[in-house]
């Protein structure tokens, strides 16, 4: 075949399994592709929002596998505890807006009060409570009509 050899164990390039080629490049670039750019500000916000890993992956224009191996690399973390730590910041985030939006806005005070203090609607709990001693007294008169029809037939 014609064309470039390696230049340590003179195989065509394509052919060639010396350790220049590996583990990435190869003889005529054994470093490889030179490594895309991550803007690592924008990789915390996208965490801070939610963001799934494949949609972090598009908008930084790389694969989520490689996503994975250049959080790895900057971090020395795996991606998923790096991810816990922003999105839990994203999180905070929320609740803070939420906690000050309640001040101006009576719903999102209520909202809050229901959902992190477990407070619940004054009529909602007495119509369940009516609801709850309806219930009760029927099944209270069907055993009686079903004791005095027993005691009836045993006579």
């Amino acid at each position: 075949m014609s064309g470039p050899d390696c230049e340590q164990c003179g195989e065509y390039f394509l052919d060639c399994r010396c350790e220049m080629a590996w583990p990435k490049g190869n003889c005529l670039n054994p470093d490889g592709r030179p490594q895309k750019d991550i803007d690592w500000e924008l990789f915390q916000e996208l965490c801070e929002l939610q963001c799934t890993q494949v949609e972090i992956a598009n908008c930084l224009k790389i694969h989520p596998n490689t996503l994975s191996d250049r959080v790895k690399e900057k971090y020395k973390d795996d991606y998923s505890m790096i991810y816990k730590k922003y999105s839990d910041k994203g999180k905070t985030s929320l609740r803070r807006y939420q906690y000050l939006m309640s001040k101006k806005n009576p719903t999102m005070a209520i909202w809050l009060g229901k959902n992190w203090l477990g407070q619940k609607d004054a009529a909602q709990e007495a119509h369940a409570t009516e609801e709850l001693t309806y219930r009760y007294l029927e099944v209270i008169k069907q055993l009686a009509t079903l004791q005095s029809s027993n005691a009836s037939s045993s006579l």
